[in-house]
């Protein structure tokens, strides 16, 4: 569920959910009532300018783009917010690490040429702003605490209850979470999405509950614990094996994301779902299956033994990607209501450092050993290098272990492994109390 450097896995099969589940439509069969525009995926599609243009030719361009919807239905825009210490923060850092400019967009431009229709923009302040004929007022009573532009999208089509909605967005948490709210009937109005990308076929919802109401009642619990931007996916377990176990019917993920059950709660329904998706549902525990597939595996290998990351997780860190999964879907599940649930991160599988507000994810409880104590003590390293023990060359720190005295760093103050070093920082301190 993680890689070598403590970053979860994302899950890279969401999309194979929303081509498997969605209706497509050539086009509209109705007149649209309101737009919910997510603006950031609109920005993404939105042409910069070339030769010489400035940010004001972007934002003029992006403006352009809104009119078009402005020229048939109110327009709902809305903006993910970037709150501090949120659980999205840690995905969110690491795709910045894969952008190559970042820039700060000021406008100067009026909001003239809006028609007669209405646009109201959600971004960092929780009270939207509606411009309607050239008069700019603050809607206090659509007043939104959620961060997600996902989930806030959900509550204003809710809100607003319109008979005729689109929602121009290309997210599939976006899809599922408008099959869940369709399904569950606190979304009334027949609603179609379509991505900002031109060209994208028109996507019904309704009918696409209709077709999948098998699976509507658990998919945005499978959806969450499967993986998702604040939750690890698994090896080997794609959405397309989710959704096939969901078709038979035999699990309920009720449990996840109801504020009212436990974590513990929510891990014995994951725990049953995630056995099947594994093949392996005669198992009683993660743990066990884990080493039903680690022998399955030996004894089929010729190259030796299969890489850790291939089998399932153990109970422990299972524990934990459930808990983040559990948070996950309840503030999904709440994405109706103006504020997200009152539940601490550091409560389901998120940590931080003291002093710091930022969260990662806690990859087993504090009191859970990696590996017996038994076979700590045999793990060492023979790192020669100039500052050896610093990458995952070495076997110690590939491990998340502290070098010993066994190891050819002897594992002293020449080791540069973080894990080595901060064992060493707290003996002095006892030495020094």
């Amino acid at each position: 569920m993680f890689d070598d450097s403590g970053h979860m896995k994302e899950a890279k099969t969401k999309s194979t959910l929303k081509n498997a589940l969605k209706v497509e439509v050539s086009s509209r069969h109705a007149d649209v009532t309101a737009s919910f525009l997510d603006g950031c995926a609109v920005m993404w599609v939105v042409s910069w300018p070339t030769g010489g243009g400035t940010v004001q030719d972007f934002l003029d361009n992006f403006r352009r783009h809104i009119q078009v919807h402005l020229q048939t239905s109110d327009v709902y825009l809305i903006f993910d917010r970037y709150n501090e210490g949120s659980i999205k923060e840690s995905t969110r850092s690491d795709r910045d690490k894969g952008a190559s400019r970042v820039y700060t967009l000021r406008p100067t431009a009026t909001a003239e040429d809006v028609l007669t229709a209405s646009l109201v923009v959600t971004g960092n302040d929780p009270v939207p702003v509606q411009i309607s004929r050239g008069v700019v007022t603050r809607r206090e009573d659509m007043s939104i605490t959620h961060e997600e532009a996902d989930t806030m999208i959900i509550r204003q089509i809710a809100y607003v209850g319109a008979s005729e909605v689109l929602v121009v967005a290309d997210d599939t948490d976006v899809f599922v979470l408008l099959c869940h709210f369709v399904f569950e009937g606190d979304i009334t109005g027949h609603v179609m999405m379509v991505s900002p990308v031109k060209g994208r076929s028109f996507i019904d919802i309704n009918a696409s509950v209709e077709k999948n109401r098998d699976v509507m009642g658990n998919l945005l619990a499978a959806h969450g614990v499967t993986g998702c931007d604040t939750v690890a996916t698994y090896y080997g377990i794609g959405k397309g094996v989710a959704l096939k176990v969901l078709r038979s019917n035999v699990h309920s993920l009720s449990n996840v994301g109801d504020i009212n059950c436990s974590v513990e709660d929510a891990v014995q329904q994951s725990t049953r779902f995630l056995l099947s998706c594994y093949g392996h549902p005669e198992c009683e525990s993660m743990t066990e299956a884990r080493q039903k597939i680690w022998s399955t595996k030996v004894s089929r290998s010729i190259g030796g033994a299969p890489k850790l990351q291939t089998l399932p997780p153990t109970n422990e860190t299972f524990r934990e990607n459930v808990a983040r999964g559990h948070l996950q879907v309840a503030i999904w599940r709440q994405a109706i209501q103006p504020n997200p649930p009152l539940m601490d991160p550091l409560n389901y599988g998120w940590s931080k450092d003291e002093g710091s507000s930022s969260l990662y994810p806690k990859i087993a409880a504090e009191n859970v050993a990696f590996a017996p104590e038994e076979l700590l003590k045999v793990i060492k390293c023979s790192c020669d290098s100039a500052v050896p023990c610093k990458t995952k060359r070495c076997g110690c720190y590939l491990a998340g272990m502290a070098c010993t005295s066994f190891c050819k760093c002897e594992g002293g103050h020449g080791c540069f492994n973080q894990k080595t070093r901060e064992c060493l920082q707290a003996e002095t301190e006892d030495e020094n109390m």
